[in-house]
């Protein structure tokens, strides 16, 4: 593997665990502190990819480059923010994981 092919692999890992976090921690914690909220917690995956779409427009990154000869597009950036968003569900899952099994020791 190339030098850039991991660092776009980590910098995808690192965005979705940034996206996982701020949707989470911020939106999802105050959904269960403040019941006027609690409505918006069935749209927190919409948030998360509205997080990562914003993200990965920021930093431009487009996974479809690993594929040869493939230019940076907007189609790839938008269907990246898709990739990272499922990625911070995928987190939030093992931290979940972690979490319950760390506490039923």
């Amino acid at each position: 593997m190339n030098d850039y092919l991991l660092r776009l692999i980590a910098l995808s890992f690192a965005l979705a665990w940034l996206t996982e976090a701020a949707v989470e921690y911020l939106i999802g914690y105050l959904a269960d502190v403040f019941e006027k909220l609690k409505p918006i917690k069935p749209f927190l995956p919409y948030v998360a990819l509205a997080v990562a779409e914003g993200l990965v427009f920021y930093y431009q990154i487009d996974l479809l480059t690993v594929i040869p000869d493939v230019n940076i597009t907007p189609i790839g950036i938008a269907l990246t923010g898709f990739i990272v968003s499922r990625g911070a569900g995928f987190v939030n899952d093992f931290l979940t994981f972690i979490k319950g099994y760390l506490v039923g020791k």
